[in-house]
């Protein structure tokens, strides 16, 4: 809650939980006992999508993640329609926590299936959620609601969200490369560009950029501009902007 009210995100609900022994239990059983590095739950769900992802970017800057246990399921959701930002960090204390981060309408739908986004926008005007008793009712308008799921899914999956040093959310292209990032910036920054750090590691600037990233452009004070970087751009923006660096017309 402090993280949120310092960078000014209003709206959101954050709840938290000591997983118990069962859930660990499964977890163990599902995946093994290495990977039972999460004691606490934190849900988070807040007004819209890009809210998720500046909550991600924030909480990736301020505490060590582990990258294995990141999943987006926003931008690429489950079979299931399941959407929601999964990330475990590690905390000041010693102890690991996962955090799911999601939209009141993700929400929603995650708790009570297909047809909870048509209850979700009728509680919104009739009040006291009083919509969502009528999911039970709905549910056989969950063929005709699926083709609109596909939809969602193919749309997300065009997209990626990765991050500034300063937690600051920048939404590319899936393909996307550092270069594309660096020019989504400022051009300045992608004239100047020199190399890249992908998760506080260096990368090399033609490495695909994935969701959940933490992006930082290492630049020199001059120019450093090539016209190979023509061909890692995966936008046309940038490769517009690449050529009018070098002078180059076509």
């Amino acid at each position: 809650n402090v993280l949120l009210k310092s960078n000014r995100i209003a709206g959101c609900e954050v709840s938290s939980r000591v997983k118990g022994l069962y859930s660990s239990y499964l977890k163990i059983k599902q995946k093994g006992l290495d990977k039972l590095k999460d004691g606490v739950g934190v849900r988070i769900i807040c007004k819209d999508v890009a809210d998720c992802y500046t909550i991600l970017g924030l909480l990736h800057a301020k505490f060590e993640y582990i990258p294995e246990c990141f999943d987006d399921y926003i931008s690429t959701p489950k079979p299931s329609g399941y959407r929601s930002i999964q990330t475990t960090i590690n905390l000041e204390n010693g102890m690991t926590a996962e955090i799911q981060i999601r939209t009141y309408e993700m929400h929603e739908f995650n708790e009570f299936g297909p047809a909870s986004h048509i209850a979700y926008k009728m509680s919104k005007n009739m009040g006291n959620g009083q919509g969502l008793e009528w999911v039970k009712d709905l549910v056989t308008w969950q063929k005709n609601d699926s083709k609109v799921n596909n939809y969602r899914i193919s749309v997300l999956s065009k997209f990626i969200y990765v991050f500034t040093p300063k937690g600051d959310t920048i939404q590319l292209l899936s393909g996307s490369t550092p270069i594309d990032f660096a020019y989504r910036i400022h051009s300045g920054v992608g004239d100047r560009c020199l190399g890249v750090k992908i998760n506080n590691k260096m990368a090399k600037i033609s490495d695909e950029l994935k969701t959940g990233d933490l992006v930082e452009i290492l630049t020199t004070k001059n120019k450093n501009v090539s016209k190979d970087w023509i061909t890692l751009a995966k936008l046309s923006a940038t490769r517009e902007m690449i050529r009018k660096a070098i002078g180059q017309t076509t």
